[in-house]
């Protein structure tokens, strides 16, 4: 009977140590199915968010940014913290709190959004490093690149010559020229003295060249479309700026994006702007003010490139001083021969200005050979980093509002990557912790 009894107590101590055992084994598994469901479910749960990147930016712009005001909303990063939320719910708590349900348990303690990078990150750089994979990745993009980088090569001197005055080196050179005493002679058939007319054959272009540029060429005007700056990013201040990747900062790739994204005036797209190139260059709230700056900036390229050729080409030269030295004035006053002379080159630099910039506006080029795009080009290049990113992103925040009736869309609350960490109770004695970074690049 003893040997019976003991032999019963053994089996039960085994039977319960093998129960006991299997109980761990199985919380043991439960415990560790909880954090892998947590992981995947936290995968699960930004991955959708990511998936719901804005459409009109990706369709019209090739970008990919979470838009955090979610059509409509005030934007902050709780509209996105409640959309992971929402998502990591309905693959824990709402699939295993259920009757029925598979085993585990996970109760959700916190998410929280610890960093995060959005559009306007390093200046508006994130944007930029976009746009630049996007063009890098078009290989149809590949001659306008290359052309972007051949006036890029010309900046230098476009430069220069947007700097000169000649305009006013003009006028200072015929303001010299009018405080001159005016020679005298007597009249041969009345006797009496008379002042010698210059009769400057400068003059005549000199008087126009004072009028509005629009006056003097063959221009159709773009249409008059004004709107409110004050809203747009470049003028109400970026925020959210920290960046947390690497980035592609090329000027001439990103300026290659905005040719091909945006409209100018000789190839409007169906934009609320037609002139956005020129905005990038100007920032006036109004298209008209856009163009005419930009117009009148080649315009000022074009007289001092045709005064330097003009000045220093020997057909020019002499055709001007044969000409000064025809008048009468020089005649009996040879002081007046060089400034009337150089009066006249000024002249001859005007009338091929004009030729140019009817060309030009025409669709053609200038004796340099850059068209129209071209001088936008080199204007953009002269622009300074951040302004360029800024005033491309102003761009998108106007298409973007009018096309999704979203008056709350902001670039700097276009979220590209998020380092969240998240925290929950399962059915062990430790939280499951678990930190991430996601983002489309």
């Amino acid at each position: 009977m003893k040997v019976k009894g003991s032999v019963t107590i053994f089996l039960g101590l085994s039977i319960s140590f093998f129960i006991i055992l299997i109980e761990v084994l199985a919380k043991g598994c439960i415990i560790n199915a909880e954090r892998e469901r947590f992981e995947v479910s936290a995968d699960i749960a930004i991955n959708s968010v990511l998936g719901e990147f804005n459409k009109t930016l990706y369709s019209k712009y090739d970008v990919l940014y979470i838009d955090a005001s979610y059509l409509g909303k005030t934007p902050k990063i709780e509209n996105v913290k409640d959309r992971i939320l929402m998502y990591m719910r309905e693959n824990t708590e709402n699939v295993l709190n259920v009757p029925g349900g598979p085993w585990g348990n996970i109760n959700l303690s916190s998410i929280n959004i610890e960093r995060f990078q959005g559009a306007c990150a390093n200046s508006g750089m994130s944007f930029r490093n976009q746009a630049n994979i996007y063009v890098e990745d078009k290989a149809d993009l590949n001659s306008l690149l290359g052309m972007v980088k051949g006036v890029e090569e010309k900046k230098d001197g476009i430069e220069s010559a947007r700097n000169e005055n000649v305009l006013e080196d003009w006028t200072n050179l015929m303001e010299m020229i009018s405080g001159k005493e005016l020679p005298k002679k007597v009249n041969p058939v009345t006797g009496e003295i008379e002042i010698v007319e210059l009769d400057n054959p400068a003059d005549s272009y000199f008087s126009q060249s004072r009028s509005d540029i629009f006056s003097l060429v063959n221009v159709s005007m773009p249409q008059s479309v004004s709107f409110n700056t004050d809203t747009l990013i470049s003028n109400r201040g970026a925020i959210n700026t920290e960046l947390l990747g690497n980035i592609n900062n090329s000027k001439d790739i990103f300026i290659t994006y905005l040719v091909d994204r945006m409209s100018c005036y000789l190839r409007p797209k169906d934009h609320l702007l037609s002139c956005e190139l020129e905005y990038i260059i100007h920032s006036s709230n109004s298209d008209y003010e856009n163009f005419k700056y930009v117009v009148n900036e080649i315009y000022k390229i074009q007289l001092a490139e045709n005064y330097r050729h003009v000045s220093t080409d020997g057909y020019y030269i002499s055709k001007a001083y044969a000409e000064a030295e025809a008048l009468e004035v020089s005649t009996l006053d040879p002081t007046f021969i060089e400034p009337v002379a150089n009066s006249i080159l000024y002249a001859y630099a005007f009338i091929e200005a004009l030729k140019d910039m009817n060309s030009i506006l025409g669709g053609g080029t200038g004796d340099d050979g850059l068209n129209y795009e071209q001088y936008l080009i080199a204007m953009m290049f002269m622009e300074d980093d951040s302004r360029l990113n800024y005033k491309g992103m102003d761009l998108v925040e106007l298409e973007v509002r009018r096309l999704d009736m979203n008056q709350s869309f902001s670039m700097d609350w276009c979220i590209e990557r998020i380092d969240f960490l998240m925290k929950a109770k399962g059915s062990g004695p430790e939280e499951i912790v678990r930190r991430r970074m996601y983002g489309y690049y």
